[in-house]
């Protein structure tokens, strides 16, 4: 039995990328570095590799998305994005966490930990026995606490990666990436990942890097209840 085609979106961060894994083994990406307007090229990227492929949108098997930690904007671009192709088409949508697809990038199957900056002094981070194979569950920390218990033969990937490696004497796998890619999920190799996943073991739900700071209004009028 073939590996299904499998087209793949990432929206999250700093950058706006698809690939399709194709049925040969063979993978096709593009990736566009922006802050923001990931819903202006996101279509146009997938429609391009398509074409690159010569694959019509009936020819796709399933949808993987990446779910966060990420921006709360950029998260649900390619989440809607991702269900809306799964809807269409009638195939399976798999959420894939970004910190599990940041492992990904290591080349050794060996212990790794993936670190990102969230900001305000937190950093969110989650360990693997291998890239793909978390053991322990994302959780956003103090930065002093998650840089803690590293130590230098601690193998990091992530954007507080070169972080870990001076304060924790950790070793920074960053280093090991093309620059342009570095923080970057691995697009492609998340292709491949996604054909091998059980659907109803990775729904697409989102982890935001932290809940809203709005609230809602209280003054001069009565709360919701």
């Amino acid at each position: 039995m073939s590996a299904p085609l499998t087209l793949t979106l990432d929206t999250g961060h700093a950058r706006c990328q698809c690939a399709l894994a194709l049925a040969d083994g063979r993978t096709l990406s593009i990736a566009e570095d922006r802050a923001r307007g990931h819903a202006e090229v996101l279509i146009g990227q997938v429609d391009l590799l398509l074409a690159r492929g010569g694959i019509a949108h009936a020819d796709i098997d399933r949808v993987a998305v990446t779910t966060g930690p990420g921006s709360f904007t950029g998260l649900r671009v390619g989440l809607a994005a991702a269900r809306g192709f799964g809807l269409a088409l009638s195939i399976p949508v798999l959420g894939v966490g970004t910190l599990t697809a940041l492992s990904l990038a290591a080349r050794a199957a060996a212990p790794l930990c993936v670190l990102v900056d969230a900001r305000r002094g937190e950093a969110w981070r989650q360990f693997f026995s291998a890239p793909g194979v978390p053991v322990s569950p994302p959780e956003i920390l103090y930065l002093k606490t998650a840089l803690a218990g590293l130590g230098p033969g601690a193998r990091i990937l992530g954007s507080a990666s070169a972080l870990a490696a001076d304060r924790a004497g950790s070793t920074d796998l960053e280093l090991l990436r093309p620059e342009r890619d570095r923080g970057f999920v691995p697009i492609e190799a998340l292709a491949g990942f996604a054909q091998g996943l059980d659907p109803a073991a990775f729904p697409p739900e989102p982890t935001y890097v932290r809940a809203p700071d709005a609230r809602p209004q209280t003054s001069k009028r009565l709360a919701r209840k």
